[in-house]
């Protein structure tokens, strides 16, 4: 049988220090049909992207164009793509070497061939070397995992664990060029929107960490853009969506409140007039993902204690309702449970044991929890796990 091609785009700008890495992984998949697209979008480095990808030859489609923004590389590669299959490969980051075949032998073997194909995938930190797996089946069922837009809007999905059939962009168009950070999240919404997803069970690629990447330089655009674009998501979803996704649409419509308030200016006091659980929950990490935890666990009847961050100018202050104290200079109760808001969090989970502090979570472990149990039970579940560390 012959083997369907799979299209592998991968867009570059001022890339020349990661893109071999990433084209090299390409070229060497296993399955044996592929062809690597690479479009240098309007690099301003002097050449040296270029020269690094002139030893590639005829091993790739190699297109140049002026400067547009990652959606319109993107675009011009879905222009110029002879696969039935498509799979975006970031110049930074890099594909396990089975991860198309993989893909292709789980689409083939469910029988639809409309359907997207996902996998797990690694952070990896470019100094230190150190990697941090998702394994997603160990804290969400799977018919949760593979419904619909449930892992975009729990905050889970990169698209390099993606795989899906080009016919998917007759269905919903191609990415939106007036984006320059949010096109990969709407682009997704659109795609995922009441289809399935077909999971598979092992890691796909590797999301490498690194000072110059676009989403550390661009943070203010990144936030703007998505707070933006979950705005619209919210108005966007039926009840009956909001129910599907995450089991109640009240446990939906705070998943999605939550990422907008980490998106937004920092708010005095986010406090209802429920009665407030106290459990000594101190959130490690103020940013983004941190501020996410403060709202839902507040939405859960539980009062955090405190965020801990190493950021000095957050020192003192009051995030959404919760002070935050320095990390190196805080005292915590004893019986408290640190849970660790960053996604890459072996770096503090390393000190937080230094420090010897032992009742730690993962904010996945929390995320699994309160889609499994009503605020009722949340609070006693979280004390029976803590109790057996």
């Amino acid at each position: 049988m012959v083997k369907k091609l799979v299209s592998i785009i991968i867009p570059v700008y001022n890339g020349s220090n990661y893109v071999a890495e990433a084209v090299e992984s390409a070229l060497n998949q296993t399955y044996e049909n592929v062809e690597v697209i690479v479009v240098n979008d309007g690099s301003d480095d002097n050449g040296k992207t270029r020269e690094v990808l002139k030893q590639y030859d005829n091993r790739i489609i190699y297109i140049e164009k002026d400067n547009g923004g990652v959606a319109s590389a993107l675009n011009e590669g879905i222009r110029n793509m002879s696969g039935d299959y498509f799979a975006w490969l970031s110049h930074d980051d890099i594909f396990e070497k089975t991860k198309i075949e993989k893909q292709m032998n789980a689409i083939n073997a469910c029988g639809d061939k409309m359907r997207i194909s996902v996998m797990n995938y690694v952070f990896f930190d470019d100094k230190t070397k150190q990697e941090v797996a998702t394994d997603f089946q160990n804290y969400y069922p799977i018919d949760i995992i593979e419904n619909s837009i449930f892992l975009l809007l729990w905050g889970e999905l990169h698209f390099s664990s993606l795989l899906f059939s080009k016919k998917h962009f007759d269905r919903v168009g191609l990415f939106n060029e007036q984006l320059k950070t949010a096109q990969d999240n709407e682009f997704l919404f659109r795609l995922l929107r009441n289809q399935r997803i077909s999971f598979i069970n092992d890691v796909g690629s590797y999301v490498r960490l690194h000072e110059n990447a676009g989403t550390s330089q661009y943070r203010s655009v990144v936030q703007a853009e998505n707070k933006k674009f979950y705005e619209w998501v919210s108005n966007m979803l039926t009840v009956e969506e909001l129910k599907s996704i995450g089991g109640l649409e009240k446990r939906t419509k705070d998943k999605i409140n939550g990422i907008i308030q980490s998106l937004g200016p920092y708010k005095e006091s986010n406090v209802s007039n429920k009665e407030i659980c106290e459990l000594n929950l101190v959130i490690c990490g103020a940013g983004v993902y941190g501020r996410r935890l403060n709202f839902e666990l507040y939405s859960n009847n539980l009062r955090p204690y405190c965020f801990i961050d190493n950021d000095r100018m957050k020192n003192g202050m009051t995030i959404d309702g919760t002070r935050c104290m320095a990390m190196n200079k805080c005292s915590l109760p004893k019986d408290s449970i640190v849970i660790i808001s960053n996604k890459f969090y072996e770096p503090l989970l390393k000190i937080l044991n230094e420090n010897g502090i032992k009742r730690i979570m993962k904010k996945i472990d929390i995320d699994a929890m309160i889609l499994k149990y009503s605020d009722e039970d949340l609070k006693e579940m979280i004390k029976r796990k803590m109790d057996n560390v």
